[in-house]
């Protein structure tokens, strides 16, 4: 493709990832956010949760500072948690509902541009339809919620359903699609998040997966993951950098998920994001990765 990916996407991070000892809420939040909003290549910071009142003030004022926007992510809360909207038990279900109204409010104060989420854990063949069903219902209550304070949209993150992963409901694209049509006939911003990750452990083809989900897809992330090696500490869903040794996905597997991603339109019209989510192994530097990643992307796009 033509140009540079920031002339048809809005470049972002996953900065809960990248840095994930911030996932809880604390850590070096500051510095951390100086660093990525001082990056040109990013117009998107994805965030989560920032648990002190003063520190979350000088991070929005670095944000706003550095003209970035701010895509919100509950993830570290719902993990973190095990956090189950689909709960049959109804306290439990409930819990859930009320810590994600928590951070929807919190994501209007950061006037994010999106808030992600996911579905939780799988309860097998047999409980899966109920408890899709009762996630349909929390959503539709969070989709209620969110639109009583503005018009920022809520997003699904399709995640794996794999045993050696975070094994969620949701999910092979065909059920998240479903899924995503149920929640839009009464709130048409609801949208979708996919994952090249996700996606990979899915074992789903990129024409296939884009194919299905392409009529919600609101926003996209890029990334690797490592399968087929147990003994790796990113087995799973753990997002290393790409082209690890043990890993699935390097420059040949982000053309296509680019050029799919084209081939579906996603880069015409308004610009939507496009984001990495990588963590470092051990022994691994952050700010290295970040380089290495945008130049990976800057190849992938030239080929795609």
């Amino acid at each position: 493709m033509e140009g540079r990916v920031q002339d048809r996407a809005d470049v972002g991070i996953v900065a809960f990832m990248i840095y994930p000892e911030i996932g809880g809420g604390t850590g070096p939040l500051g510095d951390i956010y100086r660093y990525l909003t001082s990056l040109e290549y990013f117009q998107i910071i994805e965030i989560t949760h920032i648990a002190d009142d003063i520190v979350r003030s000088e991070c929005q004022r670095t944000i706003v500072d550095a003209d970035k926007n701010v895509a919100f992510g509950t993830h570290p809360a719902i993990l973190m948690n095990r956090l189950d909207l689909g709960s049959e038990d109804e306290a439990k279900r409930q819990n859930a509902i009320e810590v994600v109204k928590g951070a929807i409010h919190e994501a209007y104060a950061w006037d994010a541009t999106g808030f992600a989420f996911l579905s939780g854990p799988d309860p097998g063949t047999d409980a899966r339809s109920k408890a899709i069903g009762r996630t349909v219902d929390s959503v539709l209550e969070l989709c209620d919620h969110a639109a009583s304070q503005g018009e920022m949209p809520l997003l699904l993150e399709a995640f794996d359903r794999a045993p050696y992963a975070k094994n969620c409901l949701l999910g092979p694209s065909e059920e998240v699609a479903e899924f995503a049509q149920r929640i839009c006939k009464t709130h048409p911003s609801f949208g979708l998040l996919v994952d090249q990750a996700h996606m990979t452990l899915l074992e789903e083809k990129t024409e296939h997966c884009l194919g299905v989900l392409k009529e919600f897809l609101v926003h996209a992330h890029v990334g690797n993951c490592v399968m087929k090696h147990p003994e790796h500490e990113a087995y799973g869903d753990n997002h290393p950098r790409f082209g690890i040794p043990e890993g699935e996905n390097g420059l040949e597997e982000l053309v296509e998920f680019l050029a799919g991603l084209n081939g579906i339109g996603y880069f015409e019209g308004p610009k939507k994001p496009l984001s990495f989510e990588l963590k470092p192994c051990s022994g691994e530097s952050a700010e290295e990765i970040i380089i290495e990643s945008a130049g990976l992307l800057d190849t992938a796009w030239s080929q795609a």
